[in-house]
Order: structure tokens, then sequence, then C-alpha cells
């Protein structure tokens, strides 16, 4: 990656974290400015006040917009209480600060997906984080291998930690919320493309989305490793918040 062993036993991270020249962070360039970033607001679908069509139009151009311009957006009166959203965060942070032999006792592997992990690779370089990945409706439906012929389907579980002991509860109520906002998203979506509201709905009733809680612990060279490396999304979209 561009460092001798003597340069990466003096900086004290492993050979495996660290970004090719072309790809490290670059703090004083960017091509855009955070507020150039498409911003919105989905509080004409409050159910407590019907919108005006109008509005309802200019939200579903935007949506247009910002999937044509940009390929992502950020919204904002999503309807997700700031009570639920402070109570995952902290429950997640609970679960990071555990010793790691407490958050391997969930560790994933090869034959479950879901649980905690810290080795992840994006682009065949390792990622700057700890993840705990968990299915929207505590089960997934995978394919039991990958070979071309073969249609055997096996189904793997959460995994929940004993510690901290609110973590699960806090989870499964933020997936059932996000699950609704994913929907609503998905139905602007629609729209935004001539089609009925529910055009997609049917596709994904037996979705496998899964959740992910992300922890970026200080890095002593930020300027070398990235807490995840670029990337595509998989799947009909993404919702992140942080």
């Amino acid at each position: 990656m561009g460092l001798d062993s003597e340069s990466q036993a003096r900086l004290g991270i492993d050979a495996a974290f660290i970004q090719s020249p072309e790809h490290r962070p670059n703090a004083k360039h960017c091509d855009f400015t955070p507020d150039q970033i498409p911003l919105i607001d989905l509080s004409p679908l409050n159910p407590t006040c019907p919108p005006h069509p109008t509005t309802f139009d200019s939200l579903v151009a935007q949506i247009h917009a910002a999937c044509r311009d940009w390929g992502f957006f950020q919204v904002i009166n999503h309807g997700i209480s700031p009570h639920l959203l402070h109570t995952i965060q902290s429950e997640a942070a609970n679960f990071f600060s555990l010793p790691m032999q407490e958050k391997t006792k969930v560790r994933r592997d090869f034959d479950n997906p879901l649980g905690y992990y810290d080795t992840e690779l994006t682009k065949n370089v390792r990622d700057w984080k700890e993840v705990f990945d968990f299915a929207c409706r505590g089960t997934m439906r995978l394919p039991s291998n990958f070979e071309l012929d073969s249609d055997e389907i096996r189904t793997v579980t959460n995994q929940w930690p004993q510690n901290p002991p609110g973590l699960r509860e806090a989870c499964e109520k933020y997936a059932e919320a996000m699950e609704k906002l994913s929907f609503r998203l998905l139905e602007l979506v629609s729209r935004s493309l001539g089609l009925p509201a529910d055009y997609f709905n049917s596709k994904f009733e037996e979705h496998t989305s899964f959740l992910r809680l992300n922890h970026y612990s200080p890095c002593p060279v930020p300027e070398l490793a990235l807490g995840v490396g670029r990337h595509k999304g998989v799947g009909s979209h993404c919702a992140c918040s942080g």
C-alpha cells in the first residue's frame, strides 16, 4: 500500500487498513459542499396534516431530481422520533464499548452473516470500523449456496447479546420504524418514475433487508485509513442515520 514494514510498525497500524495513495482521505479537497446535498422535507407525508396536491407534487419532483442528479438525498421530518434515535444510538454505544470477548460472543461467521464483525474488507482493504448486523424482521432467507442451478434456501436468525440488555428491544423498534420509512420512500421513488405509489411494494413482501450499527473508533492515522472505503450500495435503496 505504499509503506514499507518499518513505516507500518512506526505508525502502529496493520497494513491491511492502509488505503492506496489515490484513495486516501483528502480533507483539503471535496467536489461539493454539504449544503449542496439534496435536503428533502417529508412533512407533507405527516398523517395529521394531509398535504395539498401541489405540495405533494413538489415533493415527488424533488425526489425525482435528487435520484437523477445525485443518487442519494437527506430527509428531515421523517417521522422517526428523536427518543427512538437517541435510544438506539445509546444502546449501540454501550455494546461497542464492551470488552472484545463479550462482543465476539455474537460474532458473525460463514454460517450466519448476522451479528458482530470487525474485519470487513471493502475493495480488499480493511475498514476501520466495527459493525453489528441484524435482520429487519428477525430472520432472513438466503441461498444455501451460490451454485447457479441450486434453489436450496436456508434461514438465518438474529444473534442478540446478553449485554447490554436493552439492545435487542431498541434494535427491533428501530427496525420497525425504518421499514415503514423505507416503504414510504420507495413509494415516493415510484411516483417520481410516473408509476403507481405501490408499484414496487409487492416486490418486497419478503425482503431480506438488514440493519447495521457502525462504530468508528478514533484512528491514529486518519490520513491513511477509512472507516469504510469507496463502494456502491446494494438492494433497492439504503437508509442511513447518524
